[in-house]
């Protein structure tokens, strides 16, 4: 399943793209013709994104709002027909109990909410390949692991595990239709094969539920109650 399949059927639908950053899921999301609120902390990003959508001549399907995904004040109550959080922006942020609160909050009863997270079993895993089982302990029983640049500590990063992010999900009422894995090649693997062919078999595995555990990130997908 991917997230074409999960758009819905009426185009004047109004989508929440929450922490849409440069556009990576507004803009196909604005060629297809749906109306999209992006909506990110960072100028910068969003700038990017409006860039785009006016070298394409969308940039009237798309409004901006550069806002906390803590605070969707903005908006009132069942705004939305779907919610997509993807870049798995919701595990970065402190306390996303509240964002995912304000995020179910504007959509619509019976509408989706899809939203990727980290994998708590993919993060275990690579860090027992590292043969450093004490932090591989460490991450798993906690939980909790940082976002990383050029060496530098930036900020910390919830993981999940299948079964938690569903319960989280069931909490806000919202009934989990779907998780699948997004697997990411190794590297070397990458630099040698067709990426085409890598891109086929890693959507093929996603859906395999034996698989989430080897799967970098958890794909969710729910309806709201």
């Amino acid at each position: 399943m991917n997230l074409r399949q999960l758009l819905p059927k009426n185009k004047k639908a109004k989508i929440l793209d929450a922490g849409g950053g440069t556009g990576y899921c507004t803009v196909p999301l604005a060629e297809i013709g749906y109306h999209v609120a992006l909506v990110d902390v960072s100028r910068q990003m969003m700038e990017i994104a409006k860039k785009k959508l006016v070298s394409m001549r969308l940039i009237e399907n798309v409004d901006f709002y550069r806002r906390d995904l803590r605070d969707l004040s903005i908006f009132e109550n069942n705004t939305f027909d779907m919610v997509i959080c993807q870049g798995s922006v919701l595990p970065c942020i402190q306390h996303f109990q509240r964002a995912l609160g304000e995020m179910v909050r504007v959509l619509k009863r019976d509408c989706l909410l899809n939203v990727s997270v980290h994998n708590r079993l993919f993060a275990f895993m690579n860090a027992s390949a590292d043969e450093d089982l004490k932090h591989a302990l460490k991450l798993y029983n906690s939980g909790r692991s940082y976002w990383f640049d050029f060496g530098a500590k930036i900020h910390a990063l919830h993981l999940f595990t299948p079964s938690e992010i569903e319960n989280v999900m069931m909490s806000f009422r919202i009934k989990p239709k779907k998780i699948i894995g997004k697997i990411i090649a190794p590297q070397p693997l990458i630099e040698k094969a067709d990426l085409h062919e890598i891109s086929r078999v890693a959507y093929n595995m996603s859906s395999v539920q034996e698989l989430l555990g080897y799967a970098k990130y958890l794909d969710f997908t729910g309806v709201k109650m």
